[in-house]
């Protein structure tokens, strides 16, 4: 009987038995924040546990004062994704989703992800405003939103605290009162 090299046994067992197949994750540990990260795009990561983190991504300038930035809570493997969009003339905000994304049941295309990638192929200044987005989120299939009252910040876990302020003060500080 002829035997296979380690390196083809390496090969057949990474491809697996065929499409049937379930994808295996396993998030890493990570340990909890003690304070949250930032970035120069007005980014925050907070680990919340051990296999959990909140973050906030970089900003996506719409035009005309408005701006969006993802939102996402869980792990590597299986997370919420939601779509803040902020309009900085008005100081209120939409939070868009969230989407429940598990990698182990393949790629999906999300409703929240669909509008995020409408509203970044359209000329800038084309969703000058909330309701210009919401009309947008309802075509895209996204079903739920909630009104972000102006000055606030979203908890997670009742102990962090990420402010919503960054992205406006970033982009279009004159426009804040």
């Amino acid at each position: 009987m002829k035997q296979l090299p380690v390196a083809m046994i390496t090969v057949i067992l990474a491809a697996g038995p065929g499409p049937q197949a379930a994808s295996a994750c396993s998030p890493a540990a990570h340990p909890p924040s003690v304070r949250p990260e930032t970035g120069p795009g007005c980014d925050w990561r907070f680990r919340t546990g051990d296999y959990e983190a909140v973050s906030l991504s970089g900003l996506t300038d719409l035009g005309g004062g408005v701006i969006a930035q993802r939102l996402r809570e869980g792990n590597a493997c299986s997370f919420a994704a939601s779509l803040l969009v902020t309009d900085c003339k008005s100081g209120e905000a939409m939070l868009f989703g969230p989407d429940r994304v598990t990698l182990m049941e393949g790629p999906k295309s999300l409703p929240v992800l669909r509008l995020l990638d409408r509203l970044e192929k359209r000329p800038r200044g084309s969703f000058a405003s909330l309701s210009a987005v919401s009309a947008q989120a309802e075509a895209s299939g996204v079903r739920t939103s909630v009104p972000v009252p102006k000055g606030s910040e979203l908890r997670f876990g009742g102990k962090v605290r990420m402010p919503l302020h960054c992205g406006c003060a970033t982009l279009y500080p004159g426009a804040t009162k």
